[in-house]
C-alpha cells in the first residue's frame, strides 16, 4: 500500500514541475533503472537486436580493426 501512495505521490508532484527539472527527474529515473539492483535484468533488453550475420560482421571488423595498435606505445 505504501508504494503505491509514493508512486501517486511522485506522479502529482511530476505535474507541476518546470520543464528544466522535469527533465532533470528523467535522467535520475533512467539511472535508477539501471543501478546494481536491475543491471543483472538490463543485459537480457539486447538479445535478439541483431541477426547472427550482423554479429558474425561486427565481430570480424572489431577484429580487423583492433588487430593493429597505431601509433607508439
Amino acid at each position: 500500500m505504501k508504494e503505491l501512495n509514493i508512486r501517486h505521490q511522485l506522479i502529482n508532484d511530476i505535474r507541476f514541475l518546470s520543464p528544466d527539472l522535469l527533465s532533470q527527474v528523467f535522467h535520475y529515473f533512467e539511472l535508477l533503472k539501471f543501478s546494481d539492483n536491475n543491471k543483472k535484468k538490463a543485459w537480457k533488453t539486447y538479445i535478439g537486436c541483431i541477426s547472427d550475420k550482423e554479429a558474425v560482421t561486427q565481430k570480424e571488423i572489431i577484429n580487423r580493426e583492433f588487430e593493429n595498435i597505431e601509433g607508439e606505445w
